[in-house]
């Protein structure tokens, strides 16, 4: 699967994350429930929690996993200091603000979206997905210390405020740095074709050998005849 198309991260998301975990969360709850080791009472709690968990680390974890799989060192003459320095500007701005936001008594956690529209729109997948799990593991870490918005809920309401976070944060990660990248590879090839095309042209009008471009019609036997 590629990364770099918005239907294949679509995919990832609606079979991968949500029907391919639906079946797992099923499976695995029924057979605690049949063998006794799980009240048939709680199924649909541990379900839910079964579910969301294994969602989230599709969501969060298999994006990483594919950038890491994919990276190479660019060659040194694309390596680019100023680059660098925006990539790690980024990623302290990201843990700067999602600390400042779960720290914080209010509910800030928004103030992270535009932390990951930064990371798509400059660096596609390769660094938004990162950012998504380092806003995510500082999330978690937070809802267990049941530190600013966490402290004054109970453990199913931390529980749901977190994985609906999370999920939205690997969302707008993902869907977005593959319709950017998708975007930017359209514009790339149709400049491509453009270059081809006048290099075409130029080549037709350099060629004295083939005479005016386009040829003179051949007159049919008996145009013009009386």
């Amino acid at each position: 699967m590629r990364r770099d198309r918005l239907h294949d991260a679509v995919a990832l998301v609606c079979l991968g994350a949500l029907t391919g975990m639906l079946m797992s969360a099923t499976v695995g709850s029924g057979v605690l429930v049949l063998s006794g080791a799980l009240r048939a009472a709680d199924f649909w709690p541990t379900w839910a929690v079964w579910w969301t968990g294994d969602a989230m680390g599709v969501l969060v974890i298999t994006p990483v996993l594919l950038v890491l799989s994919a990276a190479r060192w660019p060659p040194r003459e694309r390596i680019r200091p100023s680059r660098w320095a925006e990539a790690a500007l980024l990623g302290g701005c990201t843990f700067a603000v999602t600390e400042l936001a779960v720290s914080s008594p209010m509910n800030l956690l928004f103030l992270v979206s535009p932390c990951l529209i930064w990371a798509a729109f400059r660096f596609e997948r390769a660094r938004a997905a990162p950012c998504a799990l380092l806003v995510a593991t500082v999330a978690i870490v937070a809802a267990a210390e049941r530190w600013g918005p966490f402290a004054p809920h109970d453990l199913f309401t931390n529980m749901v405020t977190l994985q609906a976070f999370n999920g939205i944060t690997a969302l707008t990660a993902l869907l977005l740095a593959a319709l950017v990248t998708e975007r930017r590879t359209t514009h790339r090839e149709i400049q491509r074709v453009v270059t081809e095309l006048s290099h075409a042209v130029s080549r037709l009008e350099s060629d004295t050998s083939t005479g005016p471009w386009p040829p003179p019609r051949r007159k049919e036997r008996g145009d013009g005849a009386t």
